[in-house]
């Protein structure tokens, strides 16, 4: 099926884009799913269309989601095929995970630290923060002290993660914006909905989020925004700036940041926003420029990979010193890491 962990977005496209599909593909895509499923479905030996069903029961599939009349989606949903189907309580299968956090920030070789990392962990969802500040600290402090309090009041108003989320960076934004302070910040946040076992990571500026998952697969979970992108560049430019060596106006080596009130509204701080499952989810690495441009990310995932679990903070701390001493990082260095067990 590809190398990459397959979400509830993937099988709707696989599902609209077939009409027809062999014991084969629905055994891989089961397997990508979650390996312990895969080994539950080939014990069963169950027919083709109990392992259709199951997806689109599982999945919750609605008729509204059919973009191919011909496809598999079609047929099923349409044509009532999903009745008198097999489809066993399978969500044990999906246990909800058990969430460990190691959060490390070194200064490195700069006179002062400007990176900032915040964590929350609560019975209903968990978010790690990492936000990497230039100019100064006053943004990166500013968006760390006041984040969890105005996304509680919008989770108490919107009763929605993802639109308190949005609303929250946005107010964020306007309320620093307000200030006089000139400085600017990076945003990676992960967010896990532990209910439905759902993950969303908003990313602005280069700080970067990855995930190893329990296929030993990696996932890069944002974009980088920087101005040699070309569709960063096409922004900026369209919104009346330009690019002199590979910075914007001459002045910023990332194409959007929080703050950075002399480059708006060239720059935004509008987030990308990624999605998808934890389920087959071994762990995730949130880091700044200071980690990532000095170190690839399958060399990260192998640093921290194969350790104990009792010993994955001090497998971070040698890892932000080996890119330290050895990949001699010029900045603050910080990492998040998230261990689902």
């Amino acid at each position: 099926m590809g190398n990459k962990y397959l979400d509830r977005t993937d099988i709707i496209h696989i599902l609209n884009g077939l009409e027809t599909i062999s014991f084969k593909i629905l055994y891989e895509i089961y397997e990508e799913l979650n390996n312990n499923l895969y080994k539950y479905i080939k014990n069963k030996k169950l027919s083709k269309k109990d392992l259709i069903n199951m997806l689109i029961k599982y999945y919750q599939i609605k008729s509204y989601e059919i973009t191919n009349n011909n496809s598999i989606l079609f047929t099923y949903l349409n044509y009532g095929k999903l009745k008198n189907s097999y489809y066993p309580n399978i969500n044990f299968l999906f246990k909800k995970p058990k969430i460990r956090n190691c959060s490390i920030l070194i200064k490195g070789r700069r006179e002062y630290m400007e990176d900032n990392i915040l964590t929350n962990d609560t019975k209903k969802y968990y978010y790690s923060l990492v936000l990497d500040g230039h100019g100064g600290d006053k943004c990166s402090n500013y968006l760390k002290f006041n984040f969890n309090k105005t996304f509680l009041k919008n989770l108490l108003y919107l009763k929605d993660y993802n639109k308190s989320i949005r609303m929250t960076l946005n107010i964020l934004e306007k309320n620093f914006l307000k200030s006089n302070n000139e400085s600017g910040s990076t945003l990676n946040l992960l967010f896990i909905d532990k209910k439905n076992n759902k993950y969303y990571v908003y990313n602005v500026g280069d700080s970067r989020c990855i995930a190893l998952t329990k296929n030993n697969k990696i996932k890069v979970l944002s974009n980088d925004h920087r101005p040699n992108l070309k569709s960063e560049r096409n922004i900026i430019i369209k919104r009346g700036g330009f690019i002199r060596n590979n910075r914007v106006n001459g002045i910023m080596a990332v194409s959007r940041a929080f703050g950075d009130k002399k480059l708006k509204p060239i720059m935004t701080a509008n987030p990308d926003i990624k999605t998808g499952s934890i389920n087959n989810i071994k762990f995730f690495v949130q880091g700044t420029d200071g980690l990532f441009d000095y170190i690839t990310n399958k060399e990260i995932c192998n640093k921290i990979e194969y350790n104990n679990e009792d010993y994955y903070n001090r497998a971070i701390k040698k890892l932000l010193l080996y890119v330290y001493k050895n990949k001699k990082s010029q900045d603050n260095i910080s990492c998040s890491f998230t261990l689902l067990t």
